[in-house]
């Protein structure tokens, strides 16, 4: 890697690695055991849950003649699932701290 603009006489740049974080192999962790030096893996988010604190909703209980046979019933009922990130750091794509470096082969 280099921190420059373009590749030095006698070196490519490395085009897998364009747009890409560079993901260092540990062979004592399973996911990295799998994979191979060179090979690629597409983004993804860990499934996670939030809550929301003190939340209520109204309850949904059929009632026969209300519209759609549904009445908004008595506010009050809790919803189970009651936490939230408050501040996130967010941004238009989801990324782990980085620095911007030029890869590139020996030609």
């Amino acid at each position: 890697a280099f921190e420059a603009e373009r590749c030095p006489g006698g070196w490519s740049a490395y085009a897998p690695a364009f747009g890409r974080f560079v993901r260092g192999i540990d062979p004592g962790v399973e996911a990295d055991r799998r994979r191979k030096p060179g090979s690629l893996e597409d983004d993804a988010l860990q499934d996670h849950v939030h809550e929301i604190a003190g939340a209520k909703t109204a309850g949904h209980q059929p009632q026969v003649g209300a519209p759609h046979g549904y009445d908004a019933g008595a506010l009050g009922n809790t919803i189970n699932e009651t936490k939230f990130v408050r501040s996130a750091k967010v941004g238009d794509e989801t990324r782990p701290k980085n620095v911007a470096l030029l890869y590139c082969l020996k030609d």
